[in-house]
């Protein structure tokens, strides 16, 4: 991510310096290789999607989903300053439900919540998929809690375009969840990150050979 812009305020001395969490970013990048589609779940103000636009073919499409306003400015202003024309951007929380759904924005996270100061549109993946009538090959999946609500709206989607996810689940209760749902689809899962003491885990879900 050298040489990428980035706008005041928008990330952490790291990723500015091109340089934030680099183990995580080479194995995202080696994952990606061969991807055609990407859907950028939870994708902030655009780290792993410009990452992958660095590295995919620019026929590559790449599908943003972020639900916070806040982000997703800097998320479309980043594109727009860094040329990265194949990057798409949708302001929607995708889950297992269409409408709207409360949203909390605070310093530590951001993230669907019942208490939220404001309102987000929501879509069911499965449905959204078909809007668009794009799916993707390789999903990745940050969305502050929210994942499993995701797999369960993608059953379709997952159950025949079986996609790659790297996934990133907060706290072990929401981790063994994802996990059974994968492993209930016939996925494999490659442990990548079990932070126990944080409550944060990343795992590669591979999915079944035809």
């Amino acid at each position: 991510m050298k040489g990428v812009r980035w706008l005041l305020g928008s990330a952490n001395p790291g990723q500015a310096l091109g340089r934030y969490e680099p183990e995580h970013e080479a194995q995202f990048i080696q994952l990606l290789q061969g991807s055609s589609v990407l859907w950028d779940v939870g994708a902030h103000v655009g780290w792993y999607s410009m990452l992958a636009a660095k590295h995919l073919p620019q026929s590559a499409t790449i599908l943003s989903f972020e639900p916070n306003p806040k982000n997703v400015n800097f998320l479309e202003r980043h594109c727009l300053l860094n040329g990265f024309t194949q990057i798409k951007v949708h302001s929607i929380a995708l889950c297992n439900s269409n409408g709207s759904a409360n949203f909390s924005d605070n310093a530590q996270q951001s993230h669907l919540r019942a208490e939220g100061e404001y309102k987000v549109k929501t879509a069911r993946s499965d449905d959204y998929m078909d809007e668009l009538n794009t799916a993707p090959d390789f999903i990745k999946l940050d969305i502050e809690g929210a994942e499993y609500d995701f797999l369960k709206g993608a059953e379709r989607l997952i159950s025949i375009n079986r996609p790659q996810i790297l996934l990133s689940a907060h706290g072990h209760q929401k981790r063994d969840q994802c996990i059974d749902w994968l492993e209930k689809h016939e996925y494999t899962i490659r442990h990548l990150v079990s932070n126990e003491q944080q409550g944060d885990y990343v795992f590669h879900a591979i999915p079944p050979k035809d």
